[in-house]
Formats: structure tokens, C-alpha cells, sequence
């Protein structure tokens, strides 16, 4: 893509400017400062490298893609819904400036570790929905907004003394008050479904998925 449009650097581009043009390979601008709402959506993207002057990225912008691996930029402030959706992430690093993760951003992709940094004050609903996590660092600040954050369609498992647990995440049930061990989690897993309230989701995943000794 250039980098100027009749001498002018490229520092915007619109609306859907490029959706739906079975696009495989993109080389952003340097300068390039925001991209519009579904601006590369419905693609074959594959790898993207998001230039460190980008402030803002649309709803959808790269929706439905193939990305399977993402760097946040530090300039980065604002994101919009389902920037992210529909791709097959497996490596996310988020930025140190933006605040909000909003709703259904990274929804269905294979993200396996996450973390979320400290700058991060909320995460909406649906935001990482349908993943594949079994490791993730969650500060105690953040706030989660709405339900299914991290909910997961199919098991997904916690390594345990090199072995994977299974772990299954659904709706919003009450959690069991005394878990001593993980053991517990996984039984109580398997005799039915189990899930993190909203007042004890950050504490207990943080639990979950930090080292046992």
C-alpha cells in the first residue's frame, strides 16, 4: 500500500476501503494514523505488522481474516468492536496504552496465553470468546464488563505436571465458596458445568491459571 496519495502521506483510510478483496499479504504506512470500520474485513490476511503512529482502529476493521499473529502498538488508544474477530490469533501482545478491550475484539480465535497488562481497565463482553486459553495473567484491577469474557465453546485444559487437565468455562453459575486444590475444579467440572461468577472471575482465574507447586 502507498505511503502518499498525490504527495499527501496516508494517514487515514475510510470505511471498508478494502473489505471483501480476498487480500492475502498488507504492508501498512508508516504514517498511517487510523484505519476505518471494516477497512480490511473479510480477507485472507494472513500477516500484519501495525505501524507505530496508528491511534485508532475501526469495528471490524480486520475482521474475519486469517492473522495468526498480533502486536498491539504502544500509540494505539481506541479499538472498536470485533476489530479482531474471526481470525486465527495465537499470539496477541497487547499495548501499554489502551484502556478497554472492547466487546467481542479477539471473539473466536486460538489464543492460547494470554496477558493482560496493567494499563487495561476494562474488558467487554465477549471479548476473548472462544479461544483456546489455558494460561492467562489477569491483573486485579481490571473490571469485566458484561458476560462470556473468556468463555470457551470447547474444553480446554491447564498443564498440570506436564499433563493437560481439561477445564470447561460456561455461564455465569455459582462457583463452589473452599476450593483447596485443582484437582477440585476438575471434578466439579466434570460432574456438570462450571463457571466463574462475576465477583470472583479474577480471583479465580488468576488462581487457575497461576503456577502450582
Amino acid at each position: 500500500m502507498p505511503g502518499t496519495v498525490r504527495n499527501h502521506s496516508l494517514v487515514k483510510i475510510g470505511h471498508f476501503a478494502f473489505s471483501r478483496n480476498k487480500i492475502q499479504a498488507l504492508t501498512l504506512p508508516v504514517n498511517l494514523t487510523e484505519i476505518g470500520v471494516g477497512t480490511f474485513s473479510d480477507n485472507r490476511i494472513k500477516n500484519i505488522i501495525l505501524p507505530e503512529k496508528l491511534t485508532k482502529i475501526g469495528k471490524e476493521a480486520f475482521s474475519n481474516n486469517e492473522i495468526d499473529c498480533l502486536v498491539l502498538p504502544n500509540s494505539l488508544i481506541e479499538m472498536g468492536e470485533k476489530a479482531f474477530c474471526g481470525n486465527k490469533i495465537k499470539s496477541l501482545i497487547i499495548n501499554l496504552n489502551i484502556s478497554i478491550i472492547p466487546e467481542d475484539s479477539f471473539r473466536y480465535n486460538l489464543i492460547e496465553e494470554l496477558v493482560i497488562p496493567k494499563n487495561i481497565k476494562v474488558i467487554a463482553e465477549n471479548a476473548f470468546y472462544g479461544n483456546r486459553l489455558y494460561r492467562l495473567t489477569l491483573p486485579a484491577n481490571v473490571k469485566i464488563r458484561g458476560n462470556n469474557v473468556f468463555y470457551m465453546d470447547n474444553p480446554t485444559g491447564y498443564i498440570e505436571n506436564g499433563n493437560i487437565v481439561p477445564v470447561y468455562f460456561y455461564e455465569w453459575v455459582n462457583f463452589p465458596e473452599k476450593i483447596k486444590s485443582f484437582q477440585d475444579i476438575y471434578r466439579l467440572n466434570r460432574r456438570k458445568p462450571c463457571v466463574i461468577t462475576r465477583q470472583r472471575e479474577k480471583n479465580i482465574i488468576n488462581w487457575l491459571y497461576s503456577p502450582k507447586q
